[in-house]
């Protein structure tokens, strides 16, 4: 059996969300480790992070917005102006060493094979043309609904799988995980002309069947079989700053059989606290924000958030 592949995004300097994501992998086998951009970048240890990424992903991995941003290219294009201080900071961090480790001889997007799937990586936008640009870091790509899953942006990824040939698109970015699927629909009554005509489109158009997997707390993981002719995307947990009304830090998992989405505990307090501590340039609201995501997963907590105890 083909080894299975995880995929890590955007730590953003959350050590003991990292750590907490490795140890799982550890206990599970997975060794073949892919890193889809952010390293750092709003927290207080990027250093740390990136020497590990370096460790144990090496060269599978590709840039990320907040990546260029710490590394001072198209910076402004890369992230909001009023964060820019922090990028600086991380830069700083970093060191020229470091800074040059973030970024020099990384791509920005990448394929690969995992037995018999093709699979196509990148930070915000997967399975596009081979002369990319710096923007397409940044472009935020959500899912639907379970009732209607499809949006547009990804029925075009879709459709460029096909020409492509790729079985797998996985990207991060969003901070906003779930599993997207598009299958072929059955041609009925159409002339074979006009079905091979067709054969692209029903990616597109009407021709196919689409699903959605994207489940809230307190699910630990969900999966999203791999079946022939099945196209799926998968936006990746953020690892150091989910963004989904869930704190707890994740992965995704592909193997010959699924894609798996995981999700973890971790020691959140230990981050703020650091946070607090590491001398970052943070203004008050963005002190705020950056806790509320490490403790609510959002901006803002849910009411039943609330009304339950701090960790």
């Amino acid at each position: 059996m083909t080894e299975p592949v995880g995929l890590i995004s955007d730590v953003h300097g959350n050590w003991p969300a990292f750590e907490a994501v490795l140890a799982d992998m550890k206990k599970r086998g997975i060794k073949n480790i892919w890193f889809l951009g952010d390293v750092v970048d709003f927290g207080p240890w990027p250093h740390k992070c990136l020497e590990v990424v370096n460790e144990v992903c090496g060269p599978q991995r590709v840039l990320g917005n907040h990546d260029l941003a710490v590394a001072g290219i198209d910076r402004e294009e890369q992230v909001d102006k009023s964060w820019l201080d922090i990028a600086d900071w991380t830069a700083q961090k970093l060191g020229t060493k470091g800074v040059a480790a973030l970024h020099e001889g990384i791509a920005l997007t990448a394929t690969f094979n995992t037995g018999r799937l093709n699979v196509s990586v990148a930070h915000a936008l997967p399975v596009v043309s081979p002369k990319v640009k710096y923007g397409e870091t940044t472009p935020y790509i959500y899912a639907g609904t379970h009732m209607h899953p499809e949006t547009p942006p990804l029925r075009e990824i879709g459709s460029a799988m096909v020409q492509q040939k790729i079985d797998v698109a996985a990207y991060g970015h969003t901070h906003i995980p779930f599993i997207y699927a598009m299958k072929p629909g059955k041609l009925y009554g159409l002339p074979m002309q006009e079905a091979l005509r067709t054969k692209l489109s029903r990616y597109r158009d009407h021709w196919y069947r689409s699903s959605l997997e994207k489940r809230p707390r307190p699910c630990p993981e969900y999966a999203m079989q791999i079946e022939r002719g099945k196209k799926i995307i998968v936006n990746v947990p953020a690892c150091g700053q989910p963004r989904d009304n869930d704190p707890r830090t994740g992965y995704a998992i592909i193997s010959e059989r699924e894609v798996r989405i995981v999700r973890l505990n971790y020691k959140i307090q230990q981050v703020t606290q650091a946070m607090s501590m590491s001398g970052m340039p943070l203004t008050d609201s963005q002190t705020q924000n950056l806790q509320n995501f490490l403790h609510y997963g959002d901006v803002l907590p849910t009411h039943s958030q609330k009304m339950k105890p701090e960790r």
